[in-house]
């Protein structure tokens, strides 16, 4: 297949997003063997060189694969991303990790194009037997097993898969929960503020649906107030100023 009408190699090193595939079969990407067998599973695999901006993601060539009209560069992961995303000696050091850039990726409708590269990474996780996986924008690593069920869930409800997408950590200053991750869809993170006496869990749960709302709808530019997740609560959100321009505010009120 030619590659008329794809885009640009050098497109992908503009977000630096990426996804990693690790504690694969090493057989699975062997050298020679990866290239047929995306080949068989229909993703039109055609190598290519990297460009500067993805040298620290790639070890050598990447395959650009396409999956419908999404477009992504996948290869094996080079030793650099490895060691800064992995603690010592979580994977032997045999290669045994795949990497995936989008290429079809833009701001625009970014949570579109993000489930055709789920079910791309699906397909991906089957081929090579991954166990794990890590979403470079939550600095997040997920049950490779587990994230392959909720992308399922996610082509029946049409809900993303977002406890795999968005990491929602308390912050080492204040000890409020903070999200990582949702500003890669909707150039807005969530930092709460008053958690009404809720343990983590169940923050967790209303921080999660509200950035599933974001995701879909869009960042929130003003100051609202809706029904939580009982009927005694409120959850109100505010937008940050100055250099808090891309943090949403959440307060848990009881009604």
């Amino acid at each position: 297949m030619s590659d008329k009408g794809r885009p640009p190699v050098a497109a992908a090193g503009q977000d630096r997003s990426f996804l990693l595939l690790a504690g694969c079969n090493p057989a699975a990407l062997a050298a020679g063997k990866l290239e047929p067998d995306l080949r068989r599973i229909g993703l039109c695999p055609e190598a290519r060189e990297p460009v500067a901006s993805l040298t620290d993601i790639f070890d050598g060539a990447a395959l650009a694969i396409r999956f419908g009209d999404h477009d992504a560069l996948a290869g094996r992961a080079a030793a650099a991303v490895l060691q800064s995303v992995l603690p010592p000696q979580a994977y032997p050091d045999d290669g045994c990790a795949l990497a995936c850039v989008s290429v079809s990726e833009t701001a625009k409708d970014r949570i579109l194009h993000s489930r055709e590269l789920f079910k791309m990474a699906v397909l991906l996780i089957d081929l090579t037997g991954a166990e794990q996986l890590y979403w470079s924008p939550a600095g997040l690593w997920s049950d490779a097993r587990q994230f392959r069920a909720a992308v399922a869930e996610m082509l029946v409800s049409g809900m993303p898969p977002v406890l795999h997408l968005i990491a929602f950590r308390p912050d080492d200053a204040t000890a409020a929960l903070r999200s990582r991750g949702l500003a890669h869809f909707a150039g807005q993170e969530l930092a709460l503020r008053d958690g009404g006496g809720l343990d983590q869990r169940e923050l967790v749960r209303r921080l999660a649906r509200l950035a599933i709302d974001i995701m879909i709808n869009g960042s929130v530019r003003a100051p609202r107030e809706f029904p939580g997740m009982t009927a005694s609560e409120r959850i109100r959100v505010v937008p940050g100023a100055g250099d808090e321009t891309g943090t949403l505010f959440v307060s848990l009120i009881a009604a």
